[in-house]
């Protein structure tokens, strides 16, 4: 089960420090202008913890994806969370993902949900082979996503990730992968920062470049036009989080075609 940890900082001055100085001693706080008011560790679902966290912080954020909705929900009905746990909810879950992307009109890989042996066979009519088969929640660094060639393949491979609801991808022919990276401030205002370029070895990314070499204005511009979609999907929902959204985009070979497709 995990565990959630908050610090509360009383000068935010202080993360101009060193991030470490948020494990010094009390007695060099007046040095540092910062103060640990208290660690609280418990359980996501402890209720208690829950509301004395809410209780004690002017509002709530954290860095990735896995954090339980149901928690986040929670916090969100006495203090601001951002990202708010709608904008939460969509990013654990691959299958909401990629139908949010669709009905803002923004490209995919093909794709199909699968979550008996009848859909599957069905995702394999419509995606087709070779593909790569993922679990709709929780896979990250590799984990969670099998290739597949043939249908048998296919099978063996919801067997092995334990018939969990999946999705099924068709591979996208790319030369490189690039990412963007938007942010929406607690005031509405977007901002987009130039695409970067991603390396993986062994399905986890090990390399950045930023910016991306040889980028094309164009290409910059459809990116921001992605992001700047999701954004714009949030604050209509009124979910004013500073939403980050970093869909992949891949420039994709397809006869003299460029395509860009979020991951």
């Amino acid at each position: 089960m995990p565990t959630m940890k908050v610090t509360r900082f009383t000068d935010p001055q202080a993360f101009n420090e060193h991030i470490g100085a948020a494990l010094a001693p009390r007695e060099r706080e007046n040095n540092l202008l910062l103060g640990i008011v208290r660690n609280l560790v418990a359980k996501p679902d402890d209720a208690g913890a829950l509301a004395e966290l809410a209780a004690r912080v002017d509002l709530v954020t954290y860095e990735f994806e896995n954090v339980p909705a149901v928690a986040a929900r929670s916090l969100a009905e006495r203090v601001p969370v951002y990202p708010s746990p709608a904008a939460l909810e969509v990013s654990q879950d691959r299958l909401h993902e990629k139908a949010l992307f669709g009905s803002l009109g923004i490209p995919t890989a093909p794709f199909a949900p699968v979550d008996s042996v009848e859909t599957l066979t069905v995702a394999l009519d419509s995606v087709g082979v070779p593909a790569v088969l993922k679990t709709r929640r929780l896979g990250y660094d590799g984990k969670g996503q099998r290739i597949v060639r043939t249908a048998e393949e296919a099978r063996t491979a919801w067997a092995a990730l334990g018939r969990a609801p999946c999705v099924l991808e068709g591979f996208v022919r790319f030369t490189r992968e690039l990412s963007c990276l938007a942010v929406r401030g607690r005031e509405g205002v977007p901002v987009v920062y130039p695409l970067v370029e991603n390396h993986h070895e062994g399905g986890i990314l090990r390399r950045s470049i930023a910016p991306a070499p040889g980028v094309t204005s164009a290409l910059q511009a459809r990116a921001a036009a992605f992001v700047g979609a999701i954004a714009e999907h949030t604050e209509d929902e009124r979910l004013r989080a500073c939403f980050l959204a970093a869909p992949a985009i891949r420039e994709v070979l397809d006869g003299a075609r460029e395509d860009s497709t979020p991951r």
